[in-house]
């Protein structure tokens, strides 16, 4: 029954009217962040409508500023222009913070949650650096450092959610790490179809050439299996990440753990891949999780 009404996504859209109680101007603000992380990260989406009710506005707002941020490189067609942009969100921070956000709705919507909640400022900065850094599209050099990305890309909106839950235990930030760096391997895996339409490949340096495939051989995807080798190390490399946060879970208040519950979606999808033997190009993989909202709920109310 339960399953049924998320499929039917009654729950969801009862939960993000129930986001937001203030003037209408300010709901459509922190609605457009809603629908944001709705449309652009579902998976996402559903987790955080999970988070206590005190901090799941604030999820979806920080998670809708790591959207924009991520989003700037699809949208613009030169590096220059991506600059800009990021630029415009690195001031735009400061005067958030000032008090004074630019007329963006996700500015103001962090103005406003800020006024209720102190968030750390250098976690905002983390997002906008490592976007920077990463903009001209460079493969990473090592597997390690396709992992350690995810601990400046994906580990600081975990950091603020627990800021927003006064979470500051140990087990909690090497969980965020862990988590993070397992999300920035899916998710380089997840964008390899993406990329190799544009011509560009991310995948290790390191294991390109332990395996002896050159960037045209990835793109025309001329030697699979080779290439399945690299997908099976990247997998295996973040269903380890995946065991280490669950070993450091244990130890995790119920409250702390719902924090961690994006490690469900990454882990259907690395056990889907490994099911269908690392085929990065087989539709089956991009398909909707049917099975996520049933595990989100059981995990969330019976674990």
């Amino acid at each position: 029954m339960m399953f049924y009404m998320f499929r039917k996504n009654k729950m969801l859209k009862t939960c993000a009217r129930n986001l937001v109680h203030s003037t209408n101007n300010t709901r459509n603000k922190i609605e457009y962040c809603v629908m944001l992380v709705k449309t652009k990260e579902f998976e996402n989406y559903l987790c955080t409508l999970l988070l206590p009710f005190n901090v799941r506005t604030t999820g979806m707002i920080i998670r809708a500023f790591n959207i924009e941020l991520a989003q700037i490189d699809a949208l613009t067609s030169d590096l220059k222009t991506a600059q800009m942009r990021i630029q415009f969100w690195r001031e735009a921070l400061e005067s958030i913070y000032a008090g004074r956000p630019p007329n963006h709705p996700v500015a103001i919507s962090l103005a406003l949650c800020l006024e209720k909640q102190m968030l750390s400022k250098a976690s905002f900065n983390k997002l906008i650096d490592i976007r920077e850094k990463h903009l001209s599209n460079k493969p990473f050099m090592s597997l390690n450092d396709a992992a350690t990305y995810g601990e400046y890309s994906v580990s600081p909106i975990l950091h603020l959610i627990m800021e927003g839950l006064e979470t500051t235990g140990s087990n909690s930030f090497l969980s965020a790490k862990h988590l993070g760096k397992a999300c920035s391997l899916v998710t380089l895996l997840r964008s390899v179809q993406y990329f190799t339409q544009r011509r560009i490949v991310l995948l290790p340096i390191e294991l390109c050439c332990k395996y002896s495939l050159s960037q045209e051989d990835l793109l025309r995807n001329k030697y699979p299996e080779k290439t399945k080798n690299i997908y099976k190390e990247i997998t295996n490399y973040a269903l380890m990440h995946i065991d280490e946060l669950h070993k450091l879970k244990k130890s995790l208040s119920k409250t702390e753990k719902l924090i961690f519950l994006p490690s469900i979606s990454c882990e259907i999808f690395l056990n889907n891949f490994r099911d269908l033997n690392f085929d990065i190009f087989n539709k089956k993989l991009y398909q909707r999780q049917w099975i996520l909202p049933w595990r989100l709920f059981v995990t969330t109310y019976f674990k």
